[in-house]
Parts: structure tokens; C-alpha cells; sequence
């Protein structure tokens, strides 16, 4: 049997005869699209250019970099490519207006194999204060392009796309750009303009520490991606085809039950989503080329390796009907990670206002506006949209200070300025208002601005991954733009530049625009939400792109309607779901209806049939009993239709949560039915943390069912924090369950 390396085989509808069934060719256009998504490629068309860039200058210099080095032969070939595309296309290189993921310069594509290198104005200007980091950018850029248009394994694709090639060609560019900058300049010391993106890049884009890399700038996994690559690369026998078959059919349950326990939101946290999500993208970005490939070289009589073949592609049909409800999470959860870096200049604008609209750090108890002429007091709350705020169960002042509650605080123009989280007297950075304490409106003739901080007035990155809110007013409508805290313009939780706000009758539109100003389509798989309050329901729909109904990838529905019940002591909102005309489905292909029925004591979740009875969900249970203690969870229990404990998919049937005075969660436990110690997915039975004397969280431990400590998804029993005096957190050290400290880059999101 011949080696696959070296071997062209290109796919086309009519020639594969055994892929007459296009549900074949809908999972490679998948794998392309869960590619696309994250990998930062611009495309052209889209981004308008300004005018073709010369790089000679910048090329000069990296030479003389790596001649200076004794390295200019090693990479001699990525010169003489680059000399031979300048020649034979116009506008190769080109200044445009649109931001890419980083500063720097990107490869950009077109239609098929038409690619280029662009840079923004911007982006240029910034880096032109940074040369190193400018030639770095630059040398990455030419060293992608080369390996996609060049060094192609495998040698099968699909409209001269296939992402992993691509992939191996992106990660080649990290690392030949962090051995420009640690071993030919070497670029050691870092400006304080360019901080701890250039520096992470620096410390994970070794060879041996491009993983990370993959996981968190791509959501791939590269060793699982490589281990394809390299097996494809070095094919010999039917044995080697054989065992690739038999690993891509043999997943592993335990991925499955992780996906399950995402989707249906039990155990989310960023870093479970982000590796879970990224070893089940992979497999969908990475099988369906495999066998693909390996199809081309097995004989059409071989029907024994028809039916692995066959075997592998209907499991990831079932796997991809799964993980579609989870792909957007995946996503927010890496746009939180990109936006945490301070790799662009503050906006300057938002500087200005940041100076004169957020005051110093305050270690007042309860702060109040002094533009405040009214108060009012809730138990809980809802929100529809970025500004709809919704206050439930109101209470007086009195009764508000001694348990956890929310305050809105109101102008003399009835506008809403200020929402604080309060607990027992206390401003409270509470993981049910954004994980922030409070948020601060001020408004102007330019528009109004929404500042989230936590409990000492320090502006923080909510959960939405934003610290600051700018509804800016411009002639067409209102423009909703996302920054981080020291001002810098970030991309918002569903992947885009900016939202266009315009109201309807009952409600408000929302556009979702790219960095162009264009219509674009988010990591939530539509690109208008419209939601309409009618009396006391909430009416909200998705749209695509083209202006059509379209399903909210996370929920599979088109048309989401809320109807609030309010009663004297409680209210219940009732929660039901449409398809694209307008006919009732199940949300996540499981729920017809939910209902959610919340008093000061207990909240208690029901899933219903389309009748409004109860029924069990796929996960294993009914009904969801929370029972609050001054506003607070002290235990969670999972139950069946007719309200009796029962198991979940996860063994564990009960959660018992403690906190110190300050409503800070000092420790979790898992308890099955049968009221023996259980553990979650990752065997973890009891989490103990403990704080700084300022509230903030400084360290975290999981142990087992037998008090022994247990490592997370992270590998990681135990985690410190080290935080300055409003929050900021400085360094994080963790170690594994033998006591090891581990020394691999950490990114821990509570």
C-alpha cells in the first residue's frame, strides 16, 4: 500500500461515488465552519482597503535580524515565498479598515486560494512604537500562508479548503514568531506598551508548549490534531488503517457525559468548557478528513473497512447533533481569555471618561449617587437585552440590609442609574449579577456608559467579559461597543465588534456588526434578537442574516416567550419555545417548557411536556429544588417528576453549600441519593475555599469522596491567588494532588 504523503487526492462531488449521500460533504463544510470561527483569518471583500502596503523595509530588517543571529539560511525559503507572491499578484500586502483578533499583520482569504497579508491603520501606527513585535507579526503572517499554500497534509481538501492543513500552517507561524523574538533578537524585555499577550505568547509558543496556544487562541486540540496528521503522513498498511478507524470510533463515554453536563448547564465553568469544547471541535474539525483520506486509499471491495468507516461517521453525526448546542459557549468562553490580555492601546475617548466619570477605589460600605432621588429594593432580579433590568420581590430598606438584595437607584428623571448586589449590609460581588457588585449609568449627550465593578469600586470584567458599556448615539441609532477596564475596545461575548440598538414598538432590535460596520452572523448562530415586552410577557426572536428566522444555536429554538406570574409572595415565569413558523418545539431537542416559580426562601425549576405537566429531562431529573438562606443557595436538589431525590447523569443527586459572614462560599458537597459522599465528572466530592482580608478569593481545594485531594480538569488540587488591594489578581500558583507544583502556563476562571 502507498504512503498517503506526496499523494493528491481532491475531492469532488462527482468523483467519490461512495459520498453520494451529501450528508458526507455537510460534515467536512462543518469541520470548515468550526475552523472558520476561530481561526483569525480576515477576509477579503470584507474589509475595506485603504492602500497596498510596501513590506521591503520591514523585511530588510528581519533579515538582518537572523543574518546577525547565524539563522538567515534556516529561513531563507520563507523570503524567496515571499518574493514570488509580491511578483505575481497586485495588493498582496494591504492596509484595511477593520480590526483584526491582535495587532499585527494576518494572512487574509478570499474565495479558495486567493490570500493575502493585511494589517489595520491602527494597528500599524501602535506597532510601528514596537518594531520587534511588528517584524514579529509580519514573519508570522508570511510563515502561514507559506505552509497553506505550500506544505499540504493531509492531501485531501474540499474547494482548496481543508483545516488541517490550515491549522498546522497557523500554529507553524506562532512558532517560528516566538523564535524570532526568544532566540534571534531575543526580544527579553517587553515596553509597557505591548504586556502580558506578547509575554504569554512568548512563554507558551515553544514547541513543546504550543498546546496551549491551540486550546485557547483556536480551541483545538493540537496533540489530538498532530497525532492524525502524523499517522495520515506516515501510512504504510491496513493494520495503521485499521487502528486509525478503531481510535476514532472508541470515544471515550466520560466526553459524553462532560458535553451533557455543559449543555444542560450543570458544572459550567470557563476552563471545563474550554478543554471539553475543544477536544469534541477537534474530533468534528479533524475525523471527517481522516476519513476522507482514508477512503481514497482503500479499495472500494474492502467492505470490512467500509463498515468501520461507516461506524466512525454516524457517531459524529450523533456527537455534532450534541455539540451544536455547545459550540457557542465554547466560543464565549475563549473570547473571555482573548479579551483578558492587553494587547491594543486604550480607546482615548474612553480614557477621558474613565478619568472624569469613575471615582478612586472606595471603602465605603453601601456608596449612593449623589444624583439619587429614589430607592427601591428587590430580591432578585431579571434582565432582557444589555439594559433591561427587571426588579422581582421588593422589600423594604430594613428587611434588604439583613439578607442579600438588590438595589436600584434612580434620577430625578426616573432613569435608571446605579444596580448594586447587597448582602447583609454589604456591597456583594455576586456570581447571579455578573459576577460584578455593582454597575454604575452615566449619561450625556453622546449616549450613556455602564461600568461594572466589584465590591471596592474597582471596574472588572463582568461574566459577559466587558467592563464598560458605551451605548453611543450616532444619526442612524444607537451603538452598543464593549472595552475592558483600562479602556481598551474589546470584541463582546458573541463575537462581535459592535450591536446596533433601534427601538420598536414594545422593544428594541439588536444588530450584530463586524469590525466593518457590516451585518455578521454571531458565535450564537443569528445576527438580529428582537425582544417586544407585551403587558407582562417577554417576546424574543432570532433572525439570520438575511433577515429570515433563525434557531439560537445554544437552544435550537427560534422564538423564546416568557410569561411572568406575579403573585403575592413569589412569581413564576413560565418559559415556552418555537420553531422558525412559529410552531411550539423543544429547546435542546429535550425541553418543551420550563418554569421557574421564586420566592425569598427557595427557588424550585420545573421542566414540562408540552402539556405543562412534569417530565424528566435527558440529564435524568424533573425539578430543580434550591433552598436560599438570606438570599443565599445553601442546597441544591435534583428530582424526578414526581419530586422524590434522584441521581443525575453525574451520580450526585444533592449540593450543600456553606459561606463565611461575608456570603463568600467556603465550601461545596456532593451527596448521591442514597446520602453517601459523591463526586462530580472530574471526582471531585468537596471544594474548600478560603479569602484575603480584602474578600477576595485566595485559595481553593477539591478533595474526593475519601477527603483525599483530587486534581480538576486542569490537573490542579489545589489553587492560590495572589490579588492586590482592590482585586486585581497578580499571580496564580496551583498544585496537583501529589503536591507538585505545576509550572505550566494557568488560566484559572472562577
Amino acid at each position: 500500500m502507498k504512503k498517503i504523503t506526496g499523494v493528491l487526492f481532491l475531492l469532488t462531488l462527482s468523483i467519490v461515488s461512495v459520498y453520494a449521500d451529501t450528508s458526507f460533504f455537510d460534515l467536512l463544510d462543518y469541520s470548515i465552519k468550526l475552523w472558520d470561527a476561530t481561526v483569525p483569518w480576515v477576509r477579503l471583500g470584507t474589509a475595506p482597503i485603504q492602500e497596498a502596503y510596501d513590506p521591503a523595509p520591514i523585511l530588510q530588517d528581519i533579515a538582518r535580524d537572523m543574518e546577525l543571529a547565524g539563522r538567515y539560511k534556516e529561513f531563507e525559503y520563507l523570503f524567496n515565498f515571499v518574493e514570488n507572491i509580491r511578483s505575481g499578484t497586485s495588493h498582496t500586502f494591504r492596509i484595511i479598515n477593520e480590526n483584526p483578533p491582535s495587532p499585527g499583520f494576518w494572512p487574509a482569504m478570499g474565495n479558495q486560494s486567493e490570500y493575502a497579508i493585511v494589517i489595520s491603520s491602527e494597528d500599524l501606527e501602535y506597532l510601528q512604537q514596537e518594531p520587534y513585535l511588528l517584524r514579529a507579526s509580519l514573519l508570522r503572517a508570511i510563515s502561514t500562508l507559506y505552509y497553506i499554500n505550500v506544505e499540504r497534509y493531509p492531501a485531501v481538501w474540499k474547494n482548496d479548503r481543508n483545516p488541517l492543513y490550515e491549522f498546522s500552517a497557523f500554529m507553524t507561524g506562532n512558532h517560528i514568531e516566538s523564535i524570532y523574538l526568544r532566540e534571534i533578537v531575543p526580544f527579553n524585555k517587553l515596553s509597557s506598551i505591548a504586556k502580558d499577550w506578547h509575554e504569554w505568547l512568548l512563554n507558551s509558543a515553544q514547541y513543546d508548549n504550543l498546546e496551549d496556544v491551540a486550546l485557547h487562541c483556536y480551541s483545538t486540540q493540537m496533540s489530538l490534531a498532530y497525532y492524525y496528521i502524523r499517522e495520515l503522513m506516515n501510512l504504510s498498511n491496513y493494520n495503521q488503517v485499521f487502528n486509525l478507524y478503531k481510535s476514532m470510533y472508541e470515544i471515550n463515554p466520560q466526553m459524553l457525559t462532560d458535553m451533557f453536563q455543559i449543555i444542560y448547564g450543570l458544572g459550567y465553568k470557563n476552563q471545563q468548557m474550554i478543554h471539553t469544547g475543544s477536544y469534541v471541535r477537534t474530533m468534528l474539525m479533524v475525523y471527517p478528513w481522516v476519513l476522507l483520506a482514508l477512503q481514497s486509499v482503500i479499495p472500494a471491495s474492502n467492505t470490512d473497512f467500509q463498515q468501520y468507516h461507516n461506524a466512525v461517521f454516524e457517531k459524529l453525526r450523533i456527537i455534532q447533533n450534541m455539540y451544536m448546542y455547545m459550540e457557542p459557549f465554547v466560543l464565549k468562553a475563549r473570547q473571555h481569555f482573548l479579551n483578558g490580555f492587553t494587547y491594543r492601546l486604550p480607546d482615548q475617548t474612553m480614557t477621558a471618561y474613565l478619568a472624569s466619570e469613575t471615582s478612586s477605589v472606595t471603602q465605603k460600605t453601601l456608596p449612593l449617587r449623589p444624583e439619587t432621588v429614589k430607592i427601591s429594593w428587590y430580591g432578585t432580579y431579571n434582565d432582557y437585552g444589555y439594559t433591561d433590568f427587571i426588579g422581582f420581590l421588593p422589600m423594604k430598606e430594613k428587611e434588604a440590609l439583613a439578607t442579600k438584595a438588590y438595589r436600584f437607584s434612580y434620577n430625578n428623571k426616573n432613569e435608571l442609574i446605579a444596580i448594586e448586589s447587597v448582602y447583609k449590609g454589604k456591597l456583594y460581588q455576586d456570581e447571579d449579577f455578573f459576577d460584578a457588585a455593582q454597575v454604575e449609568i452615566v449619561r450625556d449627550e453622546t449616549g450613556e456608559r455602564w461600568y461594572w465593578k466589584n465590591a471596592k469600586g474597582k471596574l472588572i470584567n463582568n461574566s459577559d467579559g466587558f467592563a464598560i458599556l458605551y451605548i453611543r448615539n450616532k444619526t442612524d441609532g444607537q451603538y452598543l461597543e464593549f472595552y475592558a477596564s483600562d479602556g481598551r475596545r474589546i470584541v463582546n461575548e458573541n463575537g462581535m465588534w459592535s450591536i446596533k440598538q433601534s427601538r420598536v414598538p414594545g422593544g428594541y432590535e439588536y444588530y450584530y456588526l463586524d469590525g466593518s460596520g457590516r451585518n455578521s452572523t454571531s458565535y450564537f448562530g443569528y445576527s438580529m434578537v428582537r425582544i417586544i415586552k407585551q403587558g407582562n410577557s417577554y417576546d424574543i426572536r432570532y433572525f439570520g442574516i438575511d433577515g429570515k428566522p433563525a434557531l439560537a444555536q445554544s437552544i435550537g429554538v427560534h422564538r423564546v416567550l416568557e410569561n411572568i406570574i406575579q403573585g403575592a409572595t413569589s412569581f413564576k415565569l413560565e418559559t415556552s419555545f418555537y420553531d422558525t413558523t412559529l410552531q411550539p418545539c423543544m429547546k435542546k431537542g429535550d425541553l418543551w417548557m420550563e418554569r421557574n416559580t421564586i420566592s425569598r426562601d427557595k427557588i424550585v425549576y420545573e421542566i414540562l411536556d408540552q402539556k405543562g405537566n412534569p417530565a424528566l429531562c435527558v440529564y435524568g431529573f424533573s425539578i430543580i429544588f434550591y433552598s436560599l438562606v438570606n438570599g443565599l443557595n445553601v442546597k441544591t436538589v435534583y428530582a424526578d417528576v414526581a419530586g422524590k431525590e434522584v441521581n443525575t447523569m453525574t451520580g450526585f443527586s444533592r449540593e450543600l453549600y456553606s459561606y463565611n459572614a461575608d456570603g463568600n462560599v467556603t465550601e461545596t458537597l456532593l451527596f448521591a441519593s442514597n446520602n453517601k459522599p459523591a463526586a462530580n465528572l472530574e471526582g471531585i466530592h468537596k471544594k474548600v475555599m478560603k479569602y484575603d482580608k480584602n474578600g477576595f478569593l485566595e485559595e481553593l481545594y477539591y478533595y474526593d469522596t475519601n477527603n483525599k485531594p483530587a486534581n480538576d480538569i486542569t490537573g490542579a488540587a489545589r489553587i492560590r491567588w495572589i490579588n492586590d488591594e482592590e482585586g486585581t489578581i497578580l499571580e496564580v500558583d496551583a498544585w496537583n494532588a501529589n503536591g507538585i507544583k505545576l509550572t505550566n502556563h494557568i488560566q484559572i476562571d472562577l
